[in-house]
């Protein structure tokens, strides 16, 4: 990504599994991974484009109980999703309001526009 902000991030995600409780299937929470590394944010591309073409993530580590995981998951799976909640993260650390800081990014459009808004700004860039 070029012209590209870098910022290092550290969430937690909620780790639960799926079990048969009383012949229902129920979801139990198991614990919180900790996930950290660093996020990119490409500012020239279009806050109406996808999330995969304005953001990036390197994650360095993903813990359980302080036990960096991250090799577990890149074998046996489950670090798509991960990487999936990673984006939605840094797109709300990269593109909410508290984020644009004078002169730190610089937005095509606001953040927060209906639809309707975002087609006419879109229509005015075309023209």
């Amino acid at each position: 990504m070029s012209g590209n902000i870098k910022r290092e991030f550290v969430f937690h995600y909620p780790l639960k599994h799926k079990i048969i409780r009383d012949l229902k299937l129920v979801t139990e929470y198991a614990g919180e991974l900790e996930v950290a590394g660093f996020g990119y944010f490409d500012p020239s591309i279009q806050l109406l484009s996808n999330r995969e073409n304005r953001l990036a993530a390197d994650i360095d580590f993903v813990k359980w109980n302080g036990t960096d995981i991250k090799p577990v998951l890149e074998v046996c799976g489950g670090l798509d999703e991960i990487k999936e909640a990673t984006l939605r993260h840094l797109s709300t650390l990269f593109e909410t309001k508290s984020a644009l800081k004078v002169g730190e990014l610089s937005a095509p459009q606001p953040v927060n526009m209906s639809f309707l808004q975002a087609l006419e700004l879109t229509k005015k860039s075309i023209a």
